[in-house]
């Protein structure tokens, strides 16, 4: 493995082009399945907040004490 290191640094540094742009588009790749991942979780906590402070409440004219008519 480490007489491995020399040839794969000395390839590396040959083409630093490649090199930057494989670097980058790992990180790229890394960071959309980051945000790809957490969205949902995002998304039900937005939509548990929202939930939880708008509450509709309807009563029959009559009073309480009689039930909604059933749609």
């Amino acid at each position: 493995m480490l007489t491995l290191l020399p040839l794969v640094l000395r390839n590396a540094t040959r083409n630093l082009r490649r090199t930057i742009l494989t670097i980058l588009s790992i990180a790229v790749s890394i960071f959309i399945f980051a945000v790809l991942t957490s969205l949902p979780n995002l998304v039900n906590q937005i939509l548990r907040e929202r939930a939880s402070s708008q509450r509709l409440v309807v009563l029959n004219k009559g009073g309480y004490f009689y039930p909604l008519p059933s749609a």
